[in-house]
């Protein structure tokens, strides 16, 4: 089965989209990057959202990731996407988050799923408890205000394990496979047994 890959940057005080409503992703470090080359390479179809699909102006010609897209949306776009080829096709999911995962999972053939679009689908798909593998681009800022990253997740407790860090001048990448969602029952967040007042799930 597919792997679903969240590849999401953040400052060190938790932000992923600044004051000014800028994304922190370093998408111009990671032009002509072997990393990225080789994420694409292993890459069978993206997820975002309308926010995402509408900052390109519905125009996805000579777009990075030439596979099956998949926008997980209320409103169904009425526009004609630029762009679409035999191997970059758009798909407009109205039944959430866990539908797109399916029919992306389908249409990778084994290859990973990636998330590509927007802090809120990055919480949705956390949320859904849909991830398998989490990847935080580090940014050495502080960003002070903006749209911080791991909010509104319910209070879920998600337990990682390291698969690598990379340092950077810039920036520090680390990826982490998920392991469990949720909350553990008589354990505590360094994974020993608990006291009877600990919290269970």
């Amino acid at each position: 089965m597919s792997d679903v890959l969240l590849d999401v940057a953040m400052s060190l005080d938790g932000f992923a989209v600044d004051r000014d409503g800028d994304s922190l992703y370093p998408v111009d470090d990671l032009k002509g990057t072997l990393a990225l080359t080789e994420m694409i390479a292993s890459t069978g179809a993206v997820i975002m959202d309308h926010e995402f699909y509408d900052e390109f102006n519905h125009d996805f010609t000579n777009y990075v990731y030439q596979v099956p897209a998949f926008v997980v949306t209320e409103n169904p776009s009425h526009y004609v996407t630029k762009g679409q080829n035999s191997k970059l096709k758009f798909t407009f999911v109205t039944d959430g988050i866990y539908h797109a995962i399916k029919m992306a999972r389908a249409a990778a053939k084994k290859k990973n799923v990636v998330i590509v679009g927007g802090v809120k689908l990055a919480q949705m798909a956390l949320e859904a408890g849909v991830v398998d593998t989490l990847k935080v681009r580090l940014i050495n800022i502080i960003a002070g205000k903006g749209t911080r990253l791991f909010d509104h997740l319910n209070d879920q407790r998600i337990k990682l394990e390291t698969i690598y860090v990379k340092e950077f001048n810039h920036r520090t990448d680390l990826c982490f496979k998920v392991v469990r969602y949720k909350y553990f029952a008589n354990e505590t967040i360094h994974g020993k047994k608990s006291s009877e007042s600990a919290m269970h799930s």
